[in-house]
């Protein structure tokens, strides 16, 4: 019998006549051939079926032809169903797509074998037909037309508008990106109806449950939880605002791709990712293990918890950190536990919920359990008995973990005698080589770093500072970098240099600058930066022509990095950080125009609880300073705080705070804002170009936290945390603020009235650095 349907079918492919128009139906006399003029085209014209070549790293790389639907017009060829995956036709074999016992089948003439068929109940049948729809569903029916399999319910490694994710529907990815067979990872959704991505089976990304609690996995954009819904009004649980009509959704597709990624991809003139998870290396499931903690903008992203230690040093110390951490000292030890506080945004699910009345409450009722390993209070008390899938993240929830007493007092001190040792190191007068042993960025030599920047020539050059010019370098491969060349005479460059290095090599943040390297040869010391090919801050707020590039959602954006970064060096880092010299000239904006914090040269570290210090010698950036600072010396981390609301209100006004002027009443800009702010026109206060992208809300809210920290007494400022939250909550009531410092300004002068004269502290500059 089978050996008849093959004869029947290569006496078709001898005589049958060259295809002439296009069809969307196989039928069981009118199968399609492998010649390429051949295939199915969807009624509207969206979607085609055929056979199609790849030629790449999959199968030793040899030429491979598959059976697969793909955009009709679409180029380069999109494929999103692929029927023979694993069996492809090899070369210089005839392939044929038919409806053969009943069912449909990819069968290979050449080795009389079948490739793949559609599984169905019953086969033996006659009368049916496959269709090709617009939606891009292949439909196999009976003569009464009852569906007997479509390839929606039976997917590949891509989701299309019209099919819906239920429990027993799985996406595959590819083995690799020109290689259709089954892949490692899957997409699915779990029992608790959460999505799922596996490997190998083993959990790989998990998005938050529905109605799941604040603290469990990534959660799933409205727009992507729509589209898997196949548009169900009854799935919704966010606003319906969130999301576009169906009709929205034309050439769109999720797809997990080979690397395990989850895209959400659109089609206009090309393909791009508007989603993707897991979105970064934190966001892989448990990626450090169980008593492990996750943070991508450190190095290495895993450490494990205060009282732990890696379970698999040597596995640890590799890069692979999935054995997780083990505990050093016993818990219950006669009942002498305590708890350390973790900025969280993802931790596993907690064990049943309690609801009490107090925070102390929750955290006698975790000590009273033994197995209660960690505890969290919002209004309702979460514990949990393990700790896996932690992410840290400085804009996160208070969660507190239990440790023995003892463990918490040898890490304070040893976090104390780090601090001291970096702070004295840098407070030494002099700086050699062999003090950079330890610190985790390479020293370079002098010969690469001349090469890269074409030995330091004015056409590389990308701005001078008080420490010496910057220029742009470029590595063999293609690694670009700035390079900041310290000035011979300089005495501050000698100081700021011994800052950067022993001092930011151990700050880790997204929102913080990367140093890459240093150099020192003779009296050359050279410091190097990750580029920023978007420049400074300043060099687009200030300008006329550039600022129009910033809309309301890109600076609002470049606020919360800013302060997300100064919350880092205040409370979140290994050290307590007060930057001393924040403007708008030292916030360097990478390709995507995310803000990073540069300039540690005049950077403090203050120990343990301390949060501030003084100086007899004041330098900083006049307009910036606090008054406290200006007027005595006293910097703390309320400083930053001040310098902070300048550029926030610069940010979203586009106008400097020192040199502006008001009609006939000389203010600075922060009493320009103060005046505005107390006659209700605050609006006022807006960028001219952000009329049409501004959300009034968040302008409003901006002002208001602008002025609050520019309050004159330190006392009365937020810390950078209530900022964050202030700004990032979209629903916190931020306080009235008091007048802010440096109102009233004396005639043309750049010299506030409320501070002494400039000419007084000679070290305050006034110039504002170009941006690398």
């Amino acid at each position: 019998m089978l050996s008849s349907i093959f004869l029947s079918y290569a006496l078709f492919l001898c005589f049958s006549h060259p295809f002439c128009s296009a069809r969307d139906t196989i039928t069981k006399d009118n199968p399609i051939k492998d010649d390429g003029s051949q295939g199915l085209v969807s009624a509207g014209g969206k979607f085609e079926l055929g056979f199609f070549p790849l030629h790449g790293r999959g199968s030793s790389g040899s030429y491979r032809r598959y059976v697969g639907i793909w955009y009709h017009n679409v180029t380069p060829r999109t494929v999103i169903w692929v029927a023979n995956r694993d069996k492809p036709l090899l070369a210089n074999h005839t392939g044929v797509i038919a409806i053969s016992q009943g069912t449909l089948q990819v069968l290979d003439i050449t080795s009389r074998k079948s490739l793949w068929l559609a599984e169905i109940e019953v086969i033996q049948s006659f009368n049916r037909t496959v269709k090709l729809k617009d939606d891009g569903n292949l439909v196999l029916s009976n003569a009464l037309a009852a569906v007997l399999w479509q390839s929606f319910e039976n997917p590949t490694d891509t989701f299309i508008p019209g099919m819906i994710m239920v429990k027993n529907l799985i996406l595959t990815s590819w083995n690799d990106e020109d290689d259709p067979r089954t892949g490692n990872f899957t997409f699915e959704v779990d029992e608790d109806n959460q999505y799922i991505i596996k490997k190998s089976d083993a959990d790989y990304w998990k998005s938050r449950a529905p109605n799941g609690n604040s603290f469990s996995s990534g959660e799933m954009p409205a727009a992507v939880a729509w589209l898997l819904s196949n548009f169900s009004k009854s799935s919704l649980s966010y606003n319906e605002t969130e999301v576009l009509p169906r009709s929205g959704y034309n050439y769109t597709r999720l797809v997990i791709d080979f690397t395990g990624k989850l895209n959400l991809l659109v089609y206009t003139h090309n393909w791009s990712s508007t989603w993707r998870e897991p979105s970064d290396y934190c966001s892989v499931f448990n990626r450090c293990g169980d008593f492990g903690i996750c943070n991508s903008t450190n190095k290495p992203i895993c450490r494990c918890l205060q009282g732990f230690k890696p379970q698999l040093p040597e596995d640890w110390n590799s890069g692979d950190f999935s054995g997780g951490c083990l505990r050093e000292s016993n818990l219950c030890a006669n009942r002498n536990d305590t708890f350390f506080s973790l900025k969280v945004k993802k931790a596993p699910n907690p064990d049943p919920q309690t609801y009490v009345v107090n925070e102390t409450e929750c955290r006698n009722i975790c000590l009273k359990k033994c197995e209660c390993l960690a505890y969290a209070y919002t209004t309702i008390c979460f514990i949990w008995g393990v700790l896996s899938n932690l992410e840290e993240s400085s804009s996160g929830h208070n969660l507190y973990a239990r440790i023995a007493r003892s463990d918490l007092d040898q890490i304070s001190r040893a976090q104390l005698d780090s601090a001291r040792q970096v702070k004295n190191l840098i407070d030494t007068s002099e700086f050699k080589e062999e003090d950079g042993k330890g610190i985790d960025i390479p020293f370079l030599d002098l010969q690469s770093i001349l090469d890269a920047t074409d030995n330091f020539s004015d056409a590389n050059k990308l701005g001078q500072g008080g420490y010496g010019p910057v220029y742009k370098g470029e590595f063999p491969g293609g690694q670009e970098i700035a390079v900041k060349r310290l000035s011979r005479v300089s005495v501050q460059g000698l100081q700021e240099f011994k800052n950067e290095v022993v001092l930011i090599a151990k700050l880790q943040h997204r929102n913080l600058v990367r140093l890459k390297g240093y150099c020192m040869k003779g009296e050359e010391k050279i410091l190097l930066y990750e580029y920023m090919s978007n420049k400074s801050l300043d060099f687009f707020i200030f300008d006329h022509t550039q600022s129009v590039f910033l809309n309301w959602d890109m600076r609002f954006n470049i606020i919360l990095g800013i302060a997300r970064g100064l919350l880092y060096l205040h409370q979140d880092s290994r050290l307590r950080i007060i930057h001393r010299d924040l403007k708008t000239s030292n916030i360097l904006l990478d390709e995507e125009m995310n803000p990073k914090i540069s300039d540690f040269g005049l950077a403090r570290i203050v120990g343990g609880k301390e949060t501030e210090g003084n100086t007899n010698t004041v330098v900083g950036t006049y307009g910036y300073m606090s008054p406290e600072y200006a007027l005595d010396g006293t910097f703390s981390v309320k400083s930053d705080v001040f310098s902070f609301g300048v550029v926030l209100l610069e940010i979203i006004s586009g106008k400097k705070n020192t040199g502006f002027y008001q009609s006939k009443q000389n203010f600075s800009l922060l009493g320009y804002a103060w005046r505005l702010w107390t006659e209700n026109k605050a609006l006022d206060l807006i960028d001219m170009n952000l009329h049409e992208s501004c959300n009034k809300n968040q302008f409003l809210a901006c002002v208001n936290v602008g002025l609050l920290c520019v309050q004159e007494d330190p006392n009365d400022r937020p810390a950078m945390s209530t900022v964050v939250t202030l700004l990032d909550s979209g629903t916190a009531i931020p306080p009235t603020p008091k007048q802010p410092a440096f109102v009233i300004k004396r005639g043309n002068s750049s010299t506030a009235s409320t501070s002494s004269k400039q000419e007084a502290y000679p070290e305050i500059t006034n110039t504002l650095e170009e941006g690398r």
